[in-house]
């Protein structure tokens, strides 16, 4: 029998239908599994941001791209999220690094994988503790405050100990003493532990003499990687070098109206009396420039007891001789020189 053309084609239509008849399986994508933190861990408030981190889901479809939706909450039910970001996959791992949260509170969280128009299911919930906030305040200046003279070379510098809250770990004090009030030159620093009420840190080595200096000071939690701020800014003048020829006045006058003699070399010697001593003097030095600046002996004298220079130095004008501790000063052919009388070196 003779087919008609038009049931022939419905007919191959039909095989042709039923040899693609099995229904292809659906494209999936399995859930993630939290790497980090690990469940339970509290992470300190100092130590955010935290990081949160997967181990990449599989999908059916491996040209599909994969998403990955990352939730925190509050609560277990995650009705009270604080956190819901999408972040695309990365190699082997993916991470959110999260923004600072609150201290001092569990936060739950989860994350499911989006292959496609594939969407996953949530995984179980994890949970972290997020730490109490630690907060040092700024310590206060005890010594020296603004614009105090300090003698000595290596001053003390004392605050009170800052106030904090939280659970803070050993607190130290990091000072510092600059030469400009923006402390880009640093002339000393140092980190001490912390005092009963107050806190103390004295440079290791000598500041410049006759110069302002400014410092500050902060408390520091190393424990909680927790940091203060600086105290105020105070500032300090360091005195003469006590050595100088002339740490306070100057004297008046210019150098060269007087001539050293031939026996000005340093030597340490023994007196008569067996006192050992060093050649020429500190104050023989003063006099000796006073003379040099143009000043007469007896008004070289008068100017050093009258600006703070001790000299038991005396002047006797016949022979033109300044008795000194241990030794003299003679005018002897236009020049002074130095008469020791002494057991020698």
């Amino acid at each position: 029998m003779k087919i008609p053309t038009l049931a022939l084609l419905t007919l191959l239509a039909f095989v042709v239908g039923c040899s693609n008849s099995p229904t292809r399986p659906s494209a999936t994508v399995n859930t993630p599994s939290a790497v980090s933190p690990a469940n339970g861990a509290t992470i300190g408030y100092q130590a955010q941001p935290a990081t949160l981190t997967i181990s990449n889901a599989s999908a059916s479809d491996s040209t599909a791209s994969v998403v990955y939706t990352f939730e925190v909450a509050t609560d277990a039910a995650f009705a009270n999220k604080v956190v819901t970001r999408d972040v695309p996959q990365s190699t082997g791992q993916t991470s959110l690094v999260l923004d600072t949260l609150t201290g001092g509170q569990t936060y739950f969280w989860h994350v499911r994988a989006t292959a496609g128009s594939v969407v996953g299911t949530f995984g179980s919930a994890m949970t972290f503790t997020i730490g109490p906030a630690i907060v040092l305040q700024a310590p206060a200046v005890v010594l020296p405050v603004s614009g105090t003279r300090v003698d000595d070379a290596k001053p003390a510098l004392t605050i009170s100990n800052a106030s904090h809250t939280g659970p803070v770990g050993a607190i130290t004090y990091r000072f510092e003493i600059a030469s400009d009030p923006s402390f880009a030159t640093i002339a000393a620093s140092g980190t001490v532990d912390e005092g009963a009420t107050q806190t103390t840190f004295t440079p290791t080595s000598n500041l410049a003499y006759k110069t302002t200096f400014y410092w500050h000071a902060r408390a520091i939690d190393a424990t909680n990687s927790a940091t203060g701020p600086y105290s105020t800014t105070a500032t300090f003048v360091t005195g003469a070098d006590p050595l100088a020829l002339w740490p306070n006045d100057e004297p008046p006058g210019t150098t060269g109206h007087a001539i050293r003699g031939d026996n000005w070399e340093e030597q340490e010697l023994i007196s008569f009396g067996g006192v050992h001593f060093h050649s020429p003097t500190l104050e023989m030095n003063r006099l000796f420039d006073l003379f040099d600046r143009g000043m007469a002996p007896q008004e070289a004298i008068d100017w050093m007891h009258e600006h703070g220079y001790p000299t038991v130095a005396a002047y006797y004008a016949g022979p033109e001789v300044i008795g000194i501790q241990y030794m003299y000063l003679a005018f002897i052919n236009g020049r002074w020189d130095v008469v020791v009388r002494s057991e020698g070196e």
